[in-house]
């Protein structure tokens, strides 16, 4: 089984609770830093088999991650929502993603050298893969994202 990583603010981040009640084991990894998110991925990239990725504020459905695992893609995601402060549409990021021992290997990540902060390491990983002619295969149905879920509850408490 590929190892489950949050990168995570606090230890009990709500993708950690929702996947132990499925039964899976996760490590969560508190960021000490705004560099910290490159070097972990870029640390599991070096240990050379692959991985499955969710950040701290994106909640997989049930059975989400499974059908990750059973992929036979080297490369696959879910999208989530934007957030307010980028409006419309989805993400097809690393919130939720799965990398194969066969796509890690087959790349090194020298882009990721621990000096992006963490809003630009899905750039620096997505154009190293996307130069080498890799693609992701997208997962449906999209994962919930709690920045979004939450500036959508506001608004929708906001008084006219």
């Amino acid at each position: 089984m590929l190892q489950i990583v949050i990168p995570t603010r606090a230890y009990g981040s709500p993708p950690a609770r929702a996947l132990c009640i499925e039964g899976y084991e996760v490590l969560e990894v508190q960021m000490s830093d705004p560099q910290h998110y490159g070097r972990l991925i870029r640390q599991m990239w070096d240990i050379g088999n692959g991985f499955v990725l969710i950040e701290d504020d994106v909640v997989p459905w049930p059975g989400a991650i499974q059908s990750l695992l059973d992929c036979e893609h080297d490369w696959c995601a879910y999208s989530f929502p934007r957030t307010a402060a980028e409006p419309g549409g989805w993400v097809l990021g690393l919130g939720c993603v799965r990398f194969s021992h066969h796509l890690v290997r087959r790349h090194n990540l020298d882009a990721l050298d621990g000096s992006q902060r963490w809003d630009e390491v899905d750039g620096a990983l997505i154009g190293v893969l996307h130069t080498a002619g890799e693609t992701c295969h997208e997962h449906t149905p999209p994962v919930a994202h709690l920045k979004a879920h939450a500036m959508l509850h506001r608004r929708a408490e906001m008084p006219t």
